[in-house]
């Protein structure tokens, strides 16, 4: 069993928006992509949205995995602004996965994205 503690994303230039409120999900792994949804409960932070990694901080959600899964990256979208937020990304390795909307299907994408897991044995 391991403890989540952080998750990083790292965030490049060219992005129009100076916060966000930003979700963090963790699913099943499902041969090899992301199934359902294995912590229920919001994990939400709103976040200074600039370039570089952008660290969430889970230490006090205290959250137990036994399991291989995917972590999901959610920016919340600003109704009364528009925002574009860009993650960076490794092209020839890595299994990446995104959808457009919560209950919108997986699509595979060519590497993946820059995010990690910190965590804790």
């Amino acid at each position: 069993m391991v403890s989540i503690k952080f998750v990083n994303i790292y965030l490049r230039k060219g992005f129009e928006s100076d916060s966000s409120f930003v979700r963090i999900n963790f699913y099943k792994n499902l041969n090899n992509q992301p199934g359902d949804r294995i912590i229920f409960q919001n994990i939400i932070q709103k976040k200074k949205i600039e370039t570089g990694w952008l660290k969430i901080d889970l230490t006090h959600d205290y959250i137990y995995l036994e399991e291989d899964f995917f972590v999901g990256v959610e920016f919340m979208p600003n109704f009364e602004k528009s925002q574009d937020v860009y993650i960076g990304a490794i092209l020839t390795k890595g299994k990446g996965f995104s959808r457009r909307s919560s209950q919108g299907k997986w699509n595979k994408l060519q590497g993946a994205s820059t995010i990690n897991v910190e965590i804790e044995y």
